[in-house]
């Protein structure tokens, strides 16, 4: 089931120690895009066209009801306010599914922390429903596998 995967985003905005809060309350919907960049070639000699992977860049939006006023929507009001730019847009995220769950450490799942940017996509919504804020999550580097403790929301570099 889709609970079963979950995103913590890093609230402090890549300042130290990260502050990861669940994206959960308010959001109804959430679909990572791998974004896979690829290359084809189609050389004279072939009948059909090659194909390479080169990368990937995660991205998502999150679309989140001011229903509950939380830890994630200080942080995206704080966004919407400031509209942050170059640095100060990045941050972090950690996913990981709770069927992952490291042997002999209940609460503590292999994950994968994804440095970001976020931008704020829009704000506002339709009369008589709550203010709906948009924020766009895009990959800027590599992977960090590793595990996450959910009790202290922490992520911890691995294999």
């Amino acid at each position: 089931m889709r609970e079963d995967l979950r995103h913590y985003i890093d609230t402090s905005m890549d300042v130290e120690p990260a502050k990861y809060e669940l994206l959960g309350d308010g959001v109804e919907s959430l679909t990572e895009e791998m974004n896979p960049e690829e290359e084809t070639k189609h050389y004279i000699h072939q009948a059909s066209a090659s194909n390479k992977v080169k990368s990937y860049q995660r991205s998502f939006d999150v679309d989140k009801e001011d229903c509950v006023e939380d830890e994630v929507q200080v942080f995206i009001d704080r966004l919407v306010d400031t509209l942050p730019v170059g640095a100060k847009a990045k941050t972090s995220f950690v996913r990981f599914r709770l069927k992952d769950e490291v042997e002999k450490t209940p609460g503590t799942y292999k994950a994968i922390k994804v440095p970001c940017t976020v931008s704020v996509t829009s704000s506002g919504g339709d009369g008589g429903d709550y203010v709906h804020n948009v924020i766009n999550v895009k990959q800027c580097g590599d992977d960090i596998h590793g595990t996450f403790a959910v009790a202290t929301k922490t992520f911890t570099v691995g294999e």
